[in-house]
Formats: C-alpha cells, structure tokens, sequence
C-alpha cells in the first residue's frame, strides 16, 4: 500500500518531468502561402521555405479553391504524372516530421494510395504507403537525415494529381528555459525535504 508520501512524491515528480518534457517543439513547416500561385514546369524547380521541389512533368502552386479535391482554404502544392523529388534547398541532410498528403485534379477515385521513400545520406533509405483521399490528411512519418524525398504516382495507376502542403521538417526540441531548470530544483529540494521529514 503506497504511503503518502509515496504518492505526493509520484505527482511532484511527474509534474515536473511534464513540465521539462514540454519545455518546446519547434518545426520548420512549408505552407506554400507565401508563394505566388503558378504553374511551373519540368525546367523550373519550385524553391519554398527552405525546400525545392522537382517533377518531371508538372507541378504548381494553387490558390485556394481552385483545384478539386483535397482543399484546405490555402495555397496547396499540386504535382502530377510523375514522382515529385524534394530535397533541402542548399543540399543539407533534412528530418522531414509530417506532411498533408490528399488526392487532386483527374483522380475521382474516392481513396488511391502512394508510396513516399527517404532517400538517407549516405545511402539506404526508408518508405511508407500512405492513403489518400479527396481530402487532406496529416501523415507523421519522421523519416531522419534525408539526401532527398520522393512521392510516388497513384499506385492505382490514375496520372491524376496529389496535392501537398504544411510540410513540417526539422523538428527540434527546445532546451528547458532557466525558470524551468530552477522549479526543478525547487521540486528536488522539496522531495528531499519531505523524505527527511518523514524519517525523523
């Protein structure tokens, strides 16, 4: 049977764990907002927010509404008829945490699906199937130390358009502000002071 002591203990020592854990997350994220929308073709990259993005086919940015399918009231990136490659901007290993993935012009398949392979510095590289539909989902695949990404056709085999936005890359954790390092101490303290008191 757990003592008091035990259990204040336990709540003051996840508490502060809690606090440290969330001590912050930060994302560099491409929403495509800032660009003007366009059309550009297999000669001109797409450079945005750190990232370029290649196809050999097709690739612009939509203003909102614009494009059937998947819509989410902003700018979206839409590529179709080939695999979209997309490295770091300046050729630097990138993390890639998350992206919004959903199905857009000439598909009116309700779901199709692609496979999104990281290609890792140094060789090797790691992949996902992920599901579509006509609208978009979040998919967190923290693919680490990338050369490059590449996002696949439809595998149904439909030369329709995938549209993309809000991709989240390089994720880092924030280093616990010195408040937080001080309440630590003070909970520590606290714990010592407590497990003093209870011995006597």
């Amino acid at each position: 049977m757990k003592t008091m002591f035990q259990n204040n203990s336990a709540k003051l020592l996840f508490g502060l764990t809690s606090l440290i854990a969330s001590a912050g997350v930060s994302a560099t994220t491409v929403t495509f907002d800032p660009y003007s929308p366009t059309e550009a073709y297999v000669t001109t990259p797409i450079v945005e927010g750190g990232l370029k993005f290649e196809t050999r086919f097709y690739q612009g940015v939509n203003s909102p509404g614009t494009a059937p399918g998947a819509n989410n009231g902003t700018n979206i990136f839409v590529n179709g008829f080939s695999t979209l490659h997309i490295t770091e901007a300046g050729g630097n290993a990138f993390d890639l945490n998350s992206l919004d993935l959903g199905i857009s012009w000439y598909n009116n398949n309700l779901a199709d699906s692609v496979t999104v392979i990281g290609n890792l510095m140094g060789g090797g590289s790691v992949s996902s199937n992920l599901n579509l539909t006509q609208s978009f989902k979040t998919f967190s695949l923290n693919f680490l130390n990338l050369a490059s990404l590449d996002i696949g056709t439809f595998q149904s085999g439909d030369t329709g358009y995938i549209a993309l936005d809000n991709i989240a890359y390089n994720e880092q954790r924030g280093v616990p502000e010195p408040a937080s390092l001080a309440l630590l101490g003070i909970g520590l303290a606290g714990l010592g002071a407590m497990r003093r008191r209870k011995t006597v």
